[in-house]
């Protein structure tokens, strides 16, 4: 089945986005899915006039600020946000 976050283009200054969840421990060990934290939000695709950040960046947000799309089908939540709204993209190092 098709990804739904492949259908969908975001328009003007607005950003796709999926929450990420943390399934291994950083020394490599796997986590069970009753303890698998919530790690993050991976930036899917840009719309044309977002500037301060692209594809696969982790963003930090305030919380209440996404649209959430209705995801059947699909393994992971996908949202959308105004660039506005992000505060802050998170250097993986």
């Amino acid at each position: 089945m098709e990804k739904i976050f492949k259908m969908i283009t975001p328009v003007a200054n607005y950003v796709l986005f999926k929450q990420v969840k943390k399934d291994r421990t950083d020394g490599g060990i796997a986590l069970p899915d009753t303890v698998a934290q919530d790690f993050g939000f991976k930036v899917l695709s840009v719309g044309k006039d977002v500037k301060r950040c692209k594809k696969g960046d982790d963003i930090i947000f305030p919380i209440k600020t996404p649209i959430q799309i209705m995801n059947e089908g699909c393994e992971k939540d996908i949202y959308l946000i105004e660039e506005k709204f992000i505060v802050g993209t998170i250097k993986r190092i």
